[in-house]
C-alpha cells in the first residue's frame, strides 16, 4: 500500500516514541502534519516558529528526550534559527524538520526557495537535506541518533514540499529499527586512578557539575559520588535542580571563594566558559590542580591546562571514582573543615542578601520578586527563566527541587526562550 512522504516522517517519529511536535503551520509541510494525525502524534501550534525551537528545546529539558519542531521554508526555517542556535549553544538535543521548494523548481526562485542547510550547518550537529522520499525515516532516525550521540544538540532536516507529498510504496520505505545505542561512554581506568589520587590528597576540593549530567546514562551515581567525596557541590545548566537545597553538600551563594581558595577543583560536563571565567586566576586559584570530565576530549585543556582530563559519560566517572574510594577504603577526612567553613561562609552569604530579598522599594527588587517565588518551589516545580539579567538574579535566589526543574537559555542569553519553555514545559 502506498503512503506519502509525511506519514513516512510521522512514521518514523512515532518509532522514536514522539508525542508532540511544535509547529507554525505552513503549506510545504502540511503533509506531515496528516500523517502525525494518522500515527497519534500530537501537533502544538505556535504563533511564531522560534517557540516552536525554544519549546522543542524545553521539551528536551524537562523529559530528557530530543524535543521536535516542524517549521515550514524560508522564513519559518530562518525564524527558528535563534531557538536552534540557543539549544546549540546549550547542548540541547533538538529535531528540527523544515521544508523546502520542489525540487524540480531549485534555483528557479520558487516560493521561499533557499540555502536552509548552509544557514543551518554552523549551528546544529547534522544539517542535511534528505535525498529521497524511500529514505525519510532512515534520515529521521539518523538525526535523532545525532543529536543523542555523546555531547547532545540539535540536527537539522530540510525535506522538499514535493517528497513529502510523494506516494511511497510501504515495501520501499526505509524504516530503520534499533537505530541508536543507549551505551554510556566510560573513562580510561588509568585517568580515573590519577584524579582519585588528587582528590584523595586534597584539603580543598571543590566540585563543580554541569549540564552533562542530566543526560548521563548513569547519573544514577550522582548521590553517592556526592556523599563520598564530602566537597561542597556548585551546579550550572541542566544540573540545577540535582541536589536538594537541604543537601549538606549543596552550595549556591559561595561558588567564587570556593573557587578562589580550592586546592583542587574538578568540573563535570561543563565548558571552561564565560561562567567560570574561562577557568583564568581571577575566577579560579592558579596553584589549584584541575580534573576536568566532558564527553567532547576538546574542551579538555582548552582555556586552561587540566592536570587530569577525563573523557566520559559523567555519571560512570563519578562511579569509577566511588569505586576508587571504596577500594581504597577511603573517606574525606582532609575536607571537612573545609565544608564546614564554606557552609558557614554560606548562610553569611544568605544574610547579606536579606535586606534586599525582603526589601519593600518602589519599583521592587528583582530579588524580593524571586524570593516570594522560592517560596512557592515545591518537588513538582518547573522553573522557567528567560534571558538577560532577571535570570541571572533568578539563579541566584530559586532553588530548583529536581532534575529538569530549572529550565534558562543558557550560554547563548536569549530573550524571549521562555514562553516556549512553558509551553513544553506544561
Amino acid at each position: 500500500m502506498p503512503m506519502h512522504g509525511g506519514r513516512i516522517v510521522a512514521q518514523a517519529l512515532r518509532r522514536e516514541g514522539v508525542p508532540y511536535v511544535f509547529t507554525l503551520c505552513g503549506g510545504h509541510i502540511m503533509s506531515i502534519y496528516d500523517g502525525c494525525l494518522d500515527e497519534g502524534i500530537g501537533v502544538v501550534d505556535v504563533r511564531h516558529e522560534q517557540s516552536a525551537a525554544h519549546a522543542a528545546d524545553g521539551w528536551a529539558r524537562v523529559t530528557g528526550q530530543p524535543g521536535v519542531a516542524l517549521v515550514t521554508a524560508g522564513p519559518g526555517t530562518t525564524d527558528a534559527v535563534t531557538g536552534i542556535a540557543t539549544a546549540w549553544r546549550a547542548n540541547i538535543p533538538i529535531v528540527v524538520i523544515g521544508g523546502q521548494a520542489p525540487r524540480f523548481f531549485q534555483d528557479m526562485g520558487g516560493l521561499q526557495d533557499m540555502p536552509h542547510v548552509d544557514v543551518m550547518r554552523p549551528i546544529t550537529k547534522w544539517a542535511v537535506s534528505v535525498p529521497n522520499a524511500r529514505r525519510l525515516g532512515e534520515y529521521v532516525a539518523a538525526a535523532f541518533r545525532v543529536a543523542t550521540t555523546n555531547v547532545p544538540g540539535p540536527v537539522f532536516l530540510e525535506m522538499p514540499l514535493d517528497m513529502l507529498f510523494e506516494q511511497v510504496e510501504e515495501r520501499e520505505v526505509v524504516a530503520p529499527e534499533k537505530s541508536r545505542t543507549e551505551a554510556a561512554v566510560g573513562p580510561d581506568p588509568r585517568y580515573v586512578t590519577r584524579a582519585f589520587e588528587l582528590l584523595r590528597g586534597a584539603e580543598r576540593p571543590v566540585c563543580l557539575v554541569g549540564s552533562q549530567l542530566f543526560w548521563s546514562r548513569r547519573r544514577e551515581a550522582y548521590p553517592e559520588f556526592v556523599r563520598t567525596f564530602g566537597m561542597p557541590i556548585y551546579v550550572n545548566g541542566q544540573a540545577r535542580g540535582s541536589l536538594d537545597p537541604d543537601d549538606p553538600h549543596w552550595f549556591l551563594q559561595t561558588r567564587k571563594d570556593a573557587l578562589a581558595r580550592a586546592d583542587v577543583v574538578v568540573i563535570f560536563g561543563t565548558p571552561l566558559d564565560f561562567r567560570i571565567g574561562y577557568g583564568r586566576a581571577s575566577h579560579v586559584n592558579a596553584a589549584a590542580k584541575l580534573i576536568h570530565v566532558d564527553l567532547d576530549g576538546r574542551e579538555l585543556g582548552k582555556n586552561r591546562g587540566c592536570d587530569v582530563g577525563l573523557i566520559g559519560d559523567t555519571g560512570l566517572v563519578m562511579e569509577a571514582l566511588t569505586d576508587c574510594a571504596r577500594a581504597a577504603r577511603w573517606s574525606p577526612e582532609l575536607s571537612r573543615g573545609w565544608l564546614t567553613e564554606l557552609r558557614a561562609l554560606e548562610r553569611q552569604k544568605w544574610e547579606g542578601l536579606r535586606p534586599q530579598l525582603t526589601s519593600d522599594d518602589v519599583p521592587i527588587n528583582p530579588l524580593r520578586v524571586c524570593a516570594e517565588v522560592d517560596r512557592l518551589i515545591t518537588p513538582d516545580t518547573i522553573v522557567v527563566g528567560d534571558g538577560g539579567d532577571f535570570v541571572g538574579a533568578a539563579a541566584n535566589v530559586l532553588r530548583p527541587r529536581g532534575f529538569g526543574h530549572w529550565l534558562d537559555a543558557g550560554p547563548l542569553g536569549t530573550l524571549g526562550a521562555g514562553p516556549g519553555y512553558a509551553m513544553a514545559a506544561k
